[in-house]
């Protein structure tokens, strides 16, 4: 054999084993990858269940807070419409006293202050 001829022959053995090597390598990868995307996805389903459990629990907390907070706000109607009546009472006396047109808005108050405690009872029996 010539220089030549062994030259070629270790030059194709060395790019055997380099593209043997590189084949080995790319299929660790993949296999690797592969365990990846499956470890993946069972975590994210543990994630997704866990989370379910956790929004589950913020939409109860946020419904308790929203009806608390509409129970509040209809309260502080309630109060509102009182403390206007109390205040046509103070100025005009009793709804007796009072003309027709002072009357007619002091019935109009009652009825939305009736109106209003309505609405407080039914949530705080919702609830």
């Amino acid at each position: 054999m010539t220089v030549k001829g062994i030259f070629t022959k270790k030059v194709v053995t060395w790019l055997s084993i380099i593209g043997g090597g590189i084949v080995v390598i790319t299929a660790i990868f993949q296999l690797d990858e592969r365990w990846n995307e499956e470890s993946c996805i069972s975590a994210y389903a543990q994630d997704v269940k866990a989370n379910g459990e956790k929004i589950e629990e913020l939409t109860v907390a946020a419904s308790k807070i929203s009806k608390r907070l509409d129970q509040k706000i209809l309260e502080d109607q309630s109060n509102n419409l009182q403390n206007r009546m109390w205040k046509l009472e103070d100025r005009y006396g009793q709804p007796a006293q009072m003309t027709p047109e002072q009357r007619e808005i002091y019935r109009n108050l009652q009825l939305d202050k009736k109106k209003v405690d309505d609405r407080i009872k039914a949530l705080k029996n919702s609830s």
